[in-house]
C-alpha cells in the first residue's frame, strides 16, 4: 500500500501575498494541492478559511499550475474546509491519473461545465 499524504504531511509557510499561511504538496501522479488559510478571523484576508476557525481553502493542482477541471476542484478552489475534509479530497487527489490532467474525461468536463452553468445562472 503507498503511503498517502494527508494534511499532518503539510508544511505551513507565511503565505506570500497576504496574512495567512499556506503549503504546497505535490505528488508522484503529477497533481498536488495548494492549502491557505487567512491569519484573521473568518471573512478577512482575501482567502476562504481562517486559521482562527480551522478552516482552509484547497486548490488542486496539475503539474505545478491550478487544474479547475477535476471532481475535487468543481471548477474552482474549495474554502472553508475542516482539517478532516482537506485530508479526505488530498486522498481523492492521489488517486487521479497521470494522464487526466491533459486530457480529462468526459464525464469530469460534464460536470465541470453543469457546475459553472449553476455558478453562473446559465440555463441549457
Amino acid at each position: 500500500m503507498r503511503d498517502l499524504k494527508t494534511f499532518d504531511d503539510l508544511k505551513f509557510k507565511t503565505h506570500t501575498i497576504c496574512t495567512g499561511i499556506q503549503a504546497e504538496l505535490n505528488f508522484p501522479n503529477g497533481w498536488g494541492v495548494s492549502v491557505v488559510s487567512s491569519g484573521v478571523k473568518s471573512g478577512v484576508g482575501g482567502l476562504c478559511g481562517s486559521v482562527q476557525d480551522g478552516t482552509y481553502e484547497l486548490a488542486v493542482l496539475f503539474n505545478g499550475d491550478i487544474n479547475s477541471v477535476n471532481p475535487v476542484a468543481r471548477g474552482d478552489v474549495r474554502g472553508w474546509l475542516p482539517v478532516d475534509e482537506v485530508s479526505f479530497l488530498m486522498i481523492a487527489v492521489q488517486s487521479f491519473d497521470k494522464d487526466y490532467g491533459t486530457n480529462p474525461p468526459p464525464s469530469w468536463r460534464k460536470q465541470w461545465d453543469y457546475q459553472y452553468r449553476m455558478d453562473n445562472d446559465i440555463e441549457d
